[in-house]
């Protein structure tokens, strides 16, 4: 005690502070509570009262009880704080709680809104937003740890707006949480938001190296509702989830490791007018968060939701979409330093709905859309500072169907529908959102059985317009777009393919199987422009259109490089390269066009000047250079009221070049070029027309003029023509059957002048050929080699002119054949040929009144017209008996200057032919080309025509038959004005006849006053000749002209010279006496020749019979007035040996032989005939005048001997 005492009279100091804190230690709680309601009071405005205070200042425990804070509204109460606090720690600067323990806590937690700022009460105490720059702590280097911190009983009350929400705490408890410990801390936290829990289990390493908090967080059944005020929006719904995380604090950042799986059921937003609801939403998956030098993010998990929906309403419309979501999630990215985000995985949604109606001025459109299935698997990347979304994968979808419906104010309407089961994209996109939008894309697409159907309807709701496509679609694409304020640019490199494309407007369809496009595509489109550029090949496979004007049917290739530009000034397009349309079918009123295949290569240029005239009188200009071939073109035109039917078919082939220009009043073509025309057919009625190949080379130039009141046409041009094989007849017959055949055509020159004028120069036609058909056999009428003409001039209006220059014709060969009938057979068997039907005979006609209009009459001129070569007219005439054959070969035939308008003026011509074999005719003089006024001066000579062959047609007609004869004739002919003056001088030498039929002859001689045969026999001079001078006068506008009553008068006058001989013959026995001495005095002078023999079945002349008729022919050129007869020349032997002949030639090819083989006369006489002309042949080539040689009718020798022609004198 002593010793204390000392102590504390050595230092007072000490028994000063023990006074002290004798009086302060009972007194230190009551200051510390008084002083803390007066600070708190003043602080927050608020009544405050604390119930009692303890503070035990030797073992540290602080213990604060009952502390009530009260406003107007809320109330703040803490029913127990208590602290055990280690006094020793303090002297090793820590601060170090054993226990920390917070009781039945009532904390008003109030948000209070500001415009945009946001700011906080706790208890009615203001939070501080920041702290001044200037502001400085003062750092107290002093440990702070706590042993275990227990908080239980602990509500929150979370106000905003008036409205409140209770967060509670049951349990929070703290283990061993020491500043200078790297260790961790335990945190475990049982808590409810409005009895849903909330719980905790962390581990806290606040003062490690690495601060970090790891551990689970865990919430149950929370309602949405119950946070929704600490939420800029409305929300509802129950949120159940678990986390699992690593939170790390490192000097260069913030990092977050975390797992969770939250579940949202029956969730609800409201976001102004936004709506957004789902019915379930599943998360499970991880997410990692840095925040440093680089922040970045990367979540990898799966997400799904059902019944999805989002709806949103407004004055202009509302959208409601609905639909069920599964995505996997692999999502990385960097939040800062080109800010990017990159998602891989699988994102589906299924029953997927879109329904949104939108109102305008003059219409409101409703859309509805059904996707069961829409699935995208591959990446996304978005980068932030460029604003670019890269995508890389596949979208797939499935049974979209889309309908839109518009409605307008006049009650009008339009209606869309779309049908796709299948919608598949699989590649890369990337759209750029900057100033411009720039979209580039690089893939496949496949629209599968695509179906789109559009209506109109007018203000009755009648529908008016509708619009059908189907169609499969599959592309590979390489597109690049960009959208501006200036324009848009698009631009497409790959293959399109269109499959089974369905395509119906109104009565208007397009079907096909297939359209493949492989090329590029470009579009520059502005506001006063467009550009499109195409460059690629296009094939549409059995293309079919159908429409009220026409059906068209076709396959189609094209090689495109086309470019368009459109400006207000102008439309521009330009192709280059190769169409080929292929199976072409054009069907239209009054139209039929085929083809097999149509290739135009070349380029194409069409513009159009947009004037200020309207668009239809804006001048349009056309160019093509280029080919163009069509291969098995046929068309077809019907048959009208005012025209036959026509069909053409034709190959071409042409390199052309064709400008065509056009305006309201003018349309101008103007072609040049060269092309070929093959296997050209051309039906018109019952006529066809073919010609195997046409060549042309040329130009022509089309001018109309559509003036309303002049309008006109001009055509102008120069073309070369050529044409091979050209073939025309009855469309039955042809084409192995022509009736007209043209081998070569080629016209150097055709001028256009107009329309109705053209002239030609230097055409040259080879073997032309004409013929008829009759009982399916050949009738041949004309063949002409050659005909040439150096130059015309042809006008088809008002008149038909055709003023031709000289005309040349070489080697022609005519057919001609007069049935019984003494019609032309030729003619008849020609115009079958040509499907020209027999004339009918025309009815009786009413009388009429009507005046007629005058035709002008046509008119044909040229310069000349001349034969040369071989030119022969085989002449065949049909009788009762048998047939005559006459052949002319015209040597020379030559006609001057013609014109059918000038009959003024005559023209020369000559002629020289020759009859058979031994005849010839030469004609010459002048004839008038005047058709209704005849005018000839002509002098014509006959010599050697044998008239043997004419006996059938004397016999048919007169009953006598000509034994033997031969004429020559010299015509002097004179006709003026249809007036006839014609002197015929005749000499028959041998002349022959005989009765066959005595009643014909007996009528016959009935006009003539000796019987026929007797005046000739009494005409015939000692020679057996007989001279005639026949005129022939008459007037052949007289209708009682009849040229054969003037023969027949002239032929009396020359008959009643042998009125002497007949007196002398009828005067018996004197005139009998007189006729003797006479004619024995003619036989004094008689010459019998031997006969010229022949082997049986030959026609030649032995050596011995060559020798014989030399002595002949020496005998005959020295008396020129004698003539001699070839008469019989075929026997009996002749028919024997031929038999034998057919019997061993059936023998030597082993052909069965007949019972009886049988040669006719017609075949022996034939055979005679030809031995009388071999002998005439020959004696003619020794010097003999043909008019010394006499045929006689060939007969046989019915005796068994040597075949002979018997020669008299």
């Amino acid at each position: 005690m002593r010793e204390l005492f000392a102590v504390f009279k050595t230092h007072p100091w000490i028994s000063g502070l023990l006074i002290f804190l004798a009086l302060f230690i009972p007194t230190l709680p009551i200051a510390v509570q008084y002083g803390a309601i007066y600070a708190l009071e003043k602080q927050t405005g608020q009544q405050v009262d604390i119930g009692n205070v303890d503070i035990n200042l030797f073992n540290g425990k602080i213990a604060v009880y009952n502390i009530k804070l009260q406003n107007q509204t809320e109330i703040t109460k803490i029913k127990a704080f208590e602290a055990d606090l280690r006094l020793s720690k303090l002297f090793e600067k820590r601060l170090q709680f054993a226990e920390i323990k917070l009781i039945g806590t009532q904390l008003p937690v109030e948000i209070i809104q500001d415009g945009d700022q946001q700011s906080y009460q706790i208890a009615g105490i203001p939070l501080p937003q920041s702290s001044s720059d200037d502001q400085q702590e003062t750092a107290v280097a002093i440990d702070f740890g706590v042993d275990r911190l227990t908080v239980s009983n602990f509500q929150l009350n979370l106000i905003q707006q008036e409205k409140k929400q209770l967060y509670q705490i049951r349990s929070l408890t703290l283990d061993e949480l020491y500043s200078w410990d790297k260790d961790f801390a335990r945190l475990k936290l049982n808590s409810a938001l409005n009895q849903h829990k909330i719980n905790a289990n962390l581990q806290l390493h606040l003062f490690s190296e690495v601060p970090k908090l790891v551990g689970t967080f865990k919430v149950q059944e929370l309602n949405l509702a119950d946070i929704q005020n600490w939420l800029p929006f409305t929300a509802s719904g129950q949120l159940d989830g678990e986390l699992t995380f690593t939170l790390e604090q490192r000097q260069n950042g913030l990092t977050l490791y975390q797992y969770s799986e939250i579940t949202m059921q029956q969730a609800e937003l409201q976001i102004e007018d936004q709506n957004i609801a789902g019915e379930n939403l599943h998360w499970k998956g991880d997410a990692h968060y840095f925040h440093g030098d680089i922040q970045g993010v990367k979540i990898d998990g799966k997400i799904e939701g059902n019944a999805l929906s989002f709806k949103q309403e407004s004055a202009d419309g509302n959208l409601q979409a609905g639909s069920n979501l599964s995505a996997d999630i692999h999502l990385a990215g960097q939040l800062n330093h080109n800010t990017k985000i990159r998602q891989s995985g699988q994102v589906t949604l299924t029953d997927l709905t879109i329904k949104q109606t939108a109102k305008a001025e003059q219409q409101t459109t409703a859309t509805d859309i059904n996707y069961p299935k829409l699935a995208y698997n591959g990446d996304i990347e978005w980068f932030m500072d460029s604003m670019k979304l890269r995508l890389d994968g596949r979208l797939k979808g499935e049974k979209l169907k889309l309908g839109q419906a518009h409605e307008f104010t006049d009650k009008s309407a339009q209606k869309l529908s779309v049908s796709l089961p299948l919608f598949d994209f699989k590649g890369q996109q990337e759209v750029l959102i900057a100033d411009n939008l720039e979209l580039s894309t690089t893939g496949s697409l496949n629209l599968d059985n695509l179906a789109i159907q559009q209506s109109e309807f007018n203000v009755s709701r009648e529908k008016v317009n509708e619009l059908k496509v189907r169609n499969q679609l599959q592309a590979t694409l390489n597109l690049k777009a960009e959208l501006n304020e200036a324009g848009q640019t698009l631009q497409q490199n790959g293959s399109i393919k269109l499959r089974q494309l369905d395509l119906e407007q109104n009565s208007n369809r397009v079907q096909t199987p297939q359209i493949d496009w492989n090329g590029k595509i470009g579009l520059i489109a502005t506001d006063s422009q467009q550009k499109l550029d195409v460059k690629g090949k296009l094939k549409a496979v059995n293309l079919a259109v159908d429409s009220e004007q026409a059906q068209i049917n076709n396959s189609l290739n094209a090689d495109l490089n086309l470019k368009l530009n459109n400006s207000p000034d102008a439309l521009q397009l330009q192709q280059k390269g190769n169409v080929q349309v292929s199976d072409l079918s054009l069907q239209q009123a009054g139209l039929l066009q085929q083809a097999a295949e149509a290739i135009y290569q070349g380029d194409i240029d069409y513009q159009l000047s947009k004037s200020n005239a309207p668009e239809q009188a804006a001048p349009q200009h056309v160019t093509l250079n280029g080919r163009f071939k069509l291969s098995g073109s046929q068309t077809q035109i019907p048959q009208s009221a005012t025209s036959e039917a026509l069909e053409i078919a034709h190959n071409l082939d042409s390199d052309f070049t064709l400008n065509l220009e056009m305006n309201a009043q003018k349309t101008l073509v103007d072609y040049q070029g060269k092309g070929t025309i093959q296997a050209l057919k051309l039906n018109l009625g019952k006529q066809t027309s073919a010609i195997e190949r046409l060549n042309w080379q040329g130009n022509t130039l089309l001018d109309q003029t559509s003036s309303e009141a002049n309008p006109t046409i001009q055509l102008s041009g120069k073309i070369k023509l050529n044409a091979e094989r050209i073939h025309f007849g009855d469309t039955r017959l042809m084409p192995r059957k022509p009736a007209v055949s043209i081998q070569n055509l080629d016209l150097k020159q055709l001028t256009l002048t107009s329309l109705e004028q053209f002239s030609l120069q230097n055409l040259d036609i080879r073997n032309i050929q004409l013929q008829g058909y009759q009982n399916a056999q050949k009738v041949p009428l004309n063949r002409i080699g050659r005909l040439t003409l150096d130059r015309a001039k042809i006008q088809t209006t008002p008149s038909i002119e055709a003023k031709l220059g000289n005309i040349a014709i070489k080697d022609t060969l005519t057919q001609l054949t007069l049935d019984k009938e003494k019609q032309i057979v030729q003619i008849s068997a020609l115009k079958k040929a040509l499907g020209i039907e027999a004339e009918q005979p025309a009815k009786s006609a009413e009388p009429t009144t009507e005046k007629t209009t005058p035709q002008a009459s046509a008119q044909l001129a040229f310069n000349s017209l001349q034969f040369t070569g071989n030119n022969a007219i085989k002449i065949e005439l049909q009788s009762e008996q048998k047939p005559i054959h006459k052949d002319i070969n015209i040597e020379v035939l030559e006609v001057s200057a013609f014109d059918s308008q000038k009959p003024q003026n005559l023209s020369d011509f000559r002629l020289i032919a020759a009859v058979d074999e031994f005849s010839r005719i030469e004609s010459s003089g002048k004839i008038s080309p005047s058709t209704s006024q005849i005018n000839l001066d002509a002098q014509t000579k006959i010599d050697g025509l044998s008239l043997n062959d004419f006996s059938p047609l004397i016999e048919e007609a007169i009953g006598y038959k000509i034994d033997s004869g031969q004429l020559s004739a010299t015509i002097d002919s004179l006709i003026k004005q249809n007036k006839l003056d014609i002197n015929n001088k005749i000499k028959l030498y041998k002349f022959k006849l005989s009765s066959a039929d005595q009643a014909k002859t007996d009528e016959f001689n009935k006009n003539f006053n000796v019987p026929l045969e007797i005046g000739l026999d009494l005409l015939q001079d000692k020679s057996g000749n007989i001279k005639l001078d026949l005129p022939i006068n008459g007037d052949l506008e007289n209708p009682n002209f009849s040229i054969s009553s003037i023969v027949s008068k002239a032929l009396n006058g020359a008959l009643g010279k042998a009125t002497r001989t007949y007196l002398l013959l009828a005067l018996q026995p004197f005139g009998a006496i007189a006729l003797v001495g006479e004619l024995a005095l003619d036989q004094v002078s008689a010459v019998r020749l031997q006969p010229v023999t022949f082997l049986e079945t030959r026609a030649s002349l032995s050596e011995e019979m060559q020798q014989y008729l030399q002595k002949v022919a020496t005998l005959l050129k020295s008396r020129g007035n004698v003539q001699i007869k070839l008469c019989g020349g075929a026997s009996e032997n002749d028919r024997a040996a031929l038999i034998e002949m057919t019997r061993a030639n059936q023998a030597e090819r082993q052909k069965q032989q007949d019972s009886e083989i049988v040669i006719r006369d017609e075949r022996l006489l034939a055979l005679a005939k030809l031995r009388q002309s071999v002998i005439k042949r020959y004696l003619i080539k020794q010097g003999v005048s043909t008019n010394q040689l006499v045929l006689c009718q060939p007969k046989i020798d019915p005796e068994k001997a040597a075949p002979k022609v018997d020669l008299g004198i």
